[in-house]
């Protein structure tokens, strides 16, 4: 079982079906091509025996990045795969001279959240009330930074 890395060019369906397994607002395979026609869009792929397995987005501006989503599709998770991820995209982003990285989770993403603290991200802010569920209720985002 080989892990590859490879940059997000063209595989938008892969990208959406893994989305929206993983959020309860999928982004669309033409959100997806629409996001990478700005240059501040990049990310990454990780693939298994050369199948899409899990994305990371993120946006650059000047020295500093936002992850805006990271997902692993749901049969592969819980096998570190997201960790690799992650560290393989903090790596490429430091090879661009990012120096800071910043994310926005769920609260209730305790996963997410545990995969982050293990990374090295510390948590600098609360926004109250930012999304919205499924029943119309809303729920804190906590935000996340990494100096890299």
């Amino acid at each position: 079982m080989t892990l590859t890395f490879q940059n997000i060019k063209k595989q938008f369906a892969e990208i959406a079906t893994i989305h929206a397994h993983s959020f309860e607002h999928a982004w669309s395979e033409t959100v997806l091509k629409d996001m990478f026609c700005n240059p501040q869009y990049s990310g990454t792929l990780v693939l298994q025996n050369n199948q899409v397995i899990g994305f990371i987005i993120c946006t650059t501006v000047l020295d500093e990045a936002e992850i805006i989503s990271i997902a692993i599709s749901t049969e592969q998770r819980g096998k570190a795969f997201a960790a690799q991820l992650l560290n393989y995209e903090v790596k490429r982003l430091q090879n661009l001279s990012i120096k800071k990285l910043h994310l926005e989770v769920n609260q209730s993403n305790i996963a997410a959240i545990k995969l982050y603290q293990t990374t090295g991200f510390s948590q600098i802010a609360v926004r109250k009330n930012y999304y919205k569920l499924a029943s119309g209720n809303r729920t804190n985002a906590l935000i996340f930074s990494l100096n890299i």
